[in-house]
C-alpha cells in the first residue's frame, strides 16, 4: 500500500469511529439522547437552525415533532392563545430526577414580536399568564404522566423570594398537585416542584 492511501485509509478509519462514537457506540439507547443547548432565539430566521431535541427524540433536531403533535387532547382556547405565541418546534420535556414522583419539565421557547420599542416577547407572557387556570388540564399529564386532570387550577400566586417565579395546585383525591412556571430570557418551563424547574433549567442552560 503506497504512502497516499494509507493516510486516506487512517483519515477514513478516524472518521468512522468518531462517528461511531457520536452515535454512543453499540449500547445507545434512543431515550439517552438529550438536548442541544438553547440559544436565545431574538428573530423567527434563527428558526431553521436553533432547535430543542427532547428526550427520547433521534439525534437529528430537523425530526422534532411539532408540539401539537405531542398533545393527547384537543388544547383549551386559552393553551391554543400560547401555542400561537411559542415556537411549536423549540421546545423540551426533561426529566426530573429530584424529589419523588416521576414527572417532566416541559419548555416552551417565546416568539419575539416587534412593536414600537423592539422585538419583545409581551404578547407570549400575557398568554400564558391569561391560560394558568388550564395549565394543568392541557399540560398536567407531561409533567405527571401517570394522572389526568380536568379541573383547573388554584391562582398562580408568585413564590417568595424568587424572581419570575410561580406557583398553584389543584387538589384530586385528596392528593395536592402542584405546577411551578418560570421564566428565563424568552423561556418558560413548567414542573412539579422548583426543584425540578431548577434542575432541568440547569441541564439545559448549564447554570
Amino acid at each position: 500500500m503506497n504512502i497516499k492511501r494509507y493516510i486516506f485509509v487512517v483519515i477514513a478509519m478516524g472518521v468512522l469511529f468518531s462517528l461511531w462514537l457520536f452515535l454512543g457506540g453499540p449500547d445507545q439507547k434512543q431515550e439517552d439522547v438529550f438536548f442541544q443547548e438553547l440559544p436565545d432565539i431574538s428573530s423567527d430566521s434563527d428558526q431553521q437552525t436553533r432547535k430543542v431535541i427532547p428526550r427520547g427524540s433521534a439525534v437529528n433536531p430537523a425530526v422534532t415533532l411539532p408540539f401539537d403533535q405531542v398533545l393527547s387532547k384537543e388544547p383549551s382556547l386559552a393553551f391554543q392563545s400560547v401555542l400561537n405565541q411559542v415556537h411549536d418546534d423549540v421546545y423540551a420535556i426533561l426529566p426530573c430526577t429530584v424529589g419523588a414522583g416521576d414527572t417532566e419539565v416541559l419548555l416552551f421557547t417565546a416568539k419575539y414580536t416587534q412593536d414600537p420599542s423592539g422585538n419583545t416577547i409581551q404578547p407570549a407572557r400575557d398568554a400564558v399568564t391569561a391560560w394558568e387556570p388550564y395549565v394543568l388540564q392541557d399540560i398536567g399529564s407531561i409533567i405527571y404522566p401517570d394522572q389526568q386532570f380536568t379541573a383547573l387550577t388554584s391562582s398562580f400566586i408568585p413564590v417568595s423570594g424568587e424572581t419570575d417565579v410561580r406557583i398553584a395546585s389543584v387538589q384530586i383525591q385528596g392528593t395536592e398537585y402542584y405546577v411551578y412556571s418560570k421564566w428565563t430570557l424568552n423561556y418558560v418551563l413548567f414542573g412539579s416542584s422548583l426543584s425540578c424547574v431548577e434542575e432541568a433549567q440547569d441541564s439545559v442552560f448549564g447554570h
